[in-house]
């Protein structure tokens, strides 16, 4: 039987959880994390969160599908067309570029625009701005039919004019 990369849905704030039963379990799973800094009222710290929130990618066979279901934190498949989406492996290898490339990139732009990335792994890509945090930007990138947060400079952006 050949393995697809699938997407699971899981529990609010499981994903590490699910991941580290699911690599247990001898599944091949991906988790995109990226470094944080988080305030609390005495102290900063820099933290390992979750690109896609809720969000796991396993590499399995239809014989492990319900083996993962049962796996204590992981509530779905992501489904598309009536069946378990699948990700193409470039897909994966693409997230797994665009968060080596990005790492440590910054940029402060505004809600609602239009932007292509004209650098990295993810180049050509064209998004839309969802929000602007201090230090981050959330872009909704359709040909990944995710959201992507990432850091990004301004030299990795361009600002695409209105038609």
């Amino acid at each position: 039987m050949e393995n697809f990369w699938h997407v699971i849905y899981t529990a609010p704030r499981a994903e590490k959880r699910v991941h580290a039963q699911l690599i247990e379990m001898g599944v091949e799973t991906y988790l995109p994390l990226h470094q944080v800094i988080r305030q609390w009222a005495d102290r900063k710290k820099q933290v390992e969160l979750p690109l896609f929130t809720s969000y796991v990618f396993v590499n399995n066979s239809e014989r492990e599908y319900y083996d993962i279901l049962q796996t204590n934190g992981v509530v779905r498949f992501v489904y598309h067309c009536g069946r378990p989406a699948i990700i193409k492996a470039e897909e994966i290898m693409r997230i797994r570029q665009f968060l080596e490339k990005t790492r440590g990139y910054r940029t402060w732009l505004e809600p609602e625009m239009e932007v292509e990335i004209v650098k990295g792994p993810l180049c050509g890509s064209v998004g839309r701005i969802e929000r602007v945090g201090r230090h981050k930007l959330r872009l909704r990138i359709s040909a990944l039919g995710l959201i992507v947060q990432a850091e990004l400079d301004r030299e990795s952006i361009r600002v695409l004019q209105p038609a």
